[in-house]
C-alpha cells in the first residue's frame, strides 16, 4: 500500500495547482479524479478533426511577472501561452445580434456605444456601475484582511455601503436597475455567463 502525505480530490486547476505547490515543497501527493481527462473547465477534447476545450476560453495575468507567470516560475515550468485577438476575445451571437467583444473595458463600452447608440445611457450606468464595483471590491480586500482583522477596520465599511447594499443583487437586478433592453441584456448575459444560468440566477 502506497502512503502519501496529502491526497487532494479533482484534477482541476485549484487541485492541480495544490498538488504541484505541495509536491514542491516535499509533499508526497496523490490526485484522485472521476473524469478521464485532468484539468477540469480547462481540458481539451478531441471531436474529429477538431479540439474543443471543456469550458475556460481565456485566462487573464499570464504576462511576465503576472500572478500565472510568477505561479509556474514558483513550480519551475515555462508555458508559452498564445494571445487573443485583442479586437475580439469573445464574441456573442443572438438571434438579433452578432458582436465582437474587445479587449478592455472602456473599448467594450465604446463598441456597446457605437452598436447601440440609442442605448447609450443605459450602456453608460451599466458600465460605470461594474466599475465602480469592481473598484470598491479590490480596495475592500486591501484595506480589510478578513483572517487578521483589527477593531478599527471596522470603522472602514460605512464607506462600503453601495457594496453592502447590492451584496444579494442579480445581474438581472443590474439590468432592471439601468435600463437596458431585452436585446442588450442578451448580449450581456450572454458574455457574462456561468454555466448556463439565467440572469436572475448568476450572482
Amino acid at each position: 500500500m502506497e502512503h502519501f502525505d496529502d491526497v487532494i480530490l479533482g484534477a482541476g486547476l485549484g487541485g492541480l495547482a495544490a498538488a504541484a505547490c505541495l509536491t514542491r515543497q516535499g509533499h508526497r501527493v496523490a490526485v484522485l479524479e472521476k473524469h478521464y481527462l485532468p484539468g477540469g473547465c480547462c481540458h481539451t477534447f478531441d471531436y474529429g478533426n477538431y479540439r474543443f476545450c471543456a469550458d475556460v476560453h481565456y485566462i487573464s495575468q499570464c504576462g511576465p511577472g503576472q500572478a500565472i507567470d510568477q505561479f509556474l516560475a514558483y513550480l519551475g515550468r515555462e508555458v508559452a501561452f498564445n494571445s487573443l485577438d485583442p479586437d475580439c476575445i469573445d464574441r456573442v451571437i443572438t438571434p438579433d445580434v452578432d458582436f465582437a467583444i474587445p479587449l478592455g473595458w472602456e473599448t467594450f463600452r465604446n463598441r456597446l456605444l457605437a452598436a447601440f447608440p440609442a442605448e447609450a445611457g443605459p450602456i453608460n450606468r451599466y458600465c460605470d456601475e461594474i466599475k465602480r464595483l469592481h473598484a470598491e471590491m479590490h480596495q475592500l480586500s486591501q484595506e480589510v484582511r478578513w483572517y487578521d482583522q483589527k477593531w478599527t477596520d471596522w470603522l472602514k465599511l460605512p464607506k462600503y455601503f453601495n457594496l453592502f447594499q447590492k451584496r444579494h443583487w442579480t445581474l438581472q437586478d443590474l439590468y432592471d436597475q439601468v435600463g437596458l433592453s431585452p436585446q442588450l441584456q442578451a448580449l450581456l448575459a450572454g458574455q457574462s455567463g456561468d454555466y448556463a444560468l439565467p440572469p436572475k440566477k448568476l450572482r
